[in-house]
């Protein structure tokens, strides 16, 4: 019998193995032909002729090579190979640590270049787009181009610019790239933050509060697990809280520019304001777009998820493709600005962050404004692959 179920276990585990290379071998076929299709298209763009005094595009590019899993490959194999195909001249600032970026765009002449390109994760991007609206030359700001090349593990602005069947990695950093070279362009709505200790910053893709800003510091924890680190990190931190986390706040807010304000007294695990459809932990709202003049509001009510079960219940929801704003129990709204007056316990372990595009922001009084259409990003039409 010992002598059976060993031969056995053999053939399943031998069977096992084989579809499991086969599938990795078909991966990196896609991987490959993929890369040749877009090469292929830069080096289209590259054979230009230039006319009498027309230049290459000249970018600036500003790299964090240690945002996502495997960012150094991605940059060297997906993005500096379309760069060099298609003509264009770059020249390369990597950062070396937090808020750098906001340092480099704040002294950045915009004269010398034709844009600039975002090459890291969301975190990244928020950084650049807040060095740039912090400076004095607003109108030039609006109309100098970003392109945001996602080699992070969300990239979640990156997959709402970039929409295309083909959701892979090398996809999509290839299109981000190849917007840029196409000099393809849209006008993108941005977040501005204001908290009551005059602190501001801006953002293009989410704020969350809640579970979204307890989980910040897990992230840290489980960098090596690529996406996944998100669902860890909230894991976590509700199994150290005994339990989803609490949070009570006065809110306000208005649905357009010229709505009375409204005003909800919350009880709630979670807080989001969205400018895309998605967010770390899944699909938000379908129907919002990064250019549409409104944010989705939505949150989650303690007596929605009372205790840690309720939650695993909502993320297997989530995970498994249902939007946050059709959830049971879940309320939301269109907003274009609110104002959110957190009740703080002074316990700074209790009190979490505020999650602003991946980054964390103390969570005082704040006032947040959705700023429409005021900031230019490199973006390829699907019709055009």
């Amino acid at each position: 019998m010992a002598g059976f179920a060993s031969r056995y276990w053999t053939q399943f585990a031998g069977v096992g193995a084989g579809a499991l290379l086969y599938d990795y071998l078909a991966t990196k076929h896609k991987t490959s032909v993929q890369r040749e299709q877009i090469c292929e298209q830069a080096m289209a763009i590259g054979d230009e002729p230039l006319y009498r005094g027309q230049n290459p595009t000249k970018v600036y590019m500003i790299v964090n090579s240690t945002a996502g899993k495997g960012a150094n490959g991605k940059v060297e194999e997906d993005v500096r190979p379309v760069v060099h195909l298609s003509a264009m001249v770059s020249y390369t600032k990597r950062t070396t640590y937090a808020g750098e970026a906001k340092d480099s765009i704040a002294e950045l002449d915009l004269d010398e270049y034709d844009g600039i390109c975002v090459v890291g994760g969301d975190g990244l991007l928020q950084e650049v787009v807040t060095g740039l609206m912090r400076r004095p030359d607003r109108e030039a700001v609006e109309q100098f181009p970003i392109g945001f090349i996602p080699i992070g593990t969300a990239g979640i602005m990156g997959s709402a610019l970039h929409t295309h069947p083909d959701i892979t990695a090398t996809s999509k950093i290839g299109r981000a790239v190849l917007a840029v070279a196409q000099q393809k362009t849209r006008k993108i709505d941005v977040m501005e933050i204001t908290n009551s200790k005059g602190q501001q910053i801006f953002a293009t893709s989410c704020f969350g509060w809640g579970i979204l800003g307890a989980m910040l510091n897990k992230i840290e924890l489980h960098k090596g697990l690529g996406g996944q680190k998100y669902w860890y990190g909230a894991v976590e931190t509700v199994a150290g809280y005994h339990g989803p986390v609490r949070r009570q706040a006065s809110l306000q807010f208005r649905k357009d520019a010229s709505s009375r304000w409204e005003s909800r007294d919350l009880d709630i695990s979670s807080l989001i304001a969205a400018n895309v459809p998605k967010s770390n932990l899944g699909t938000v709202d379908r129907d919002i777009a990064p250019d549409d003049g409104s944010l989705v509001l939505g949150w989650v009510p303690w007596s929605t998820t009372p205790d840690r079960y309720a939650f695993y219940n909502m993320g297997f929801a989530l995970s498994e493709g249902t939007p946050m704003t059709q959830l049971p129990g879940v309320e939301s709204t269109r907003a274009v600005e609110f104002k959110l007056q957190p009740s703080l316990s002074g316990n700074k372990e209790h009190d979490a962050p505020f999650n602003v595009d991946g980054e964390e922001m103390p969570p005082f009084d704040v006032h947040v404004r959705l700023l429409p259409r005021c900031l230019t990003f490199f973006a390829q039409p699907p019709a055009l692959l």
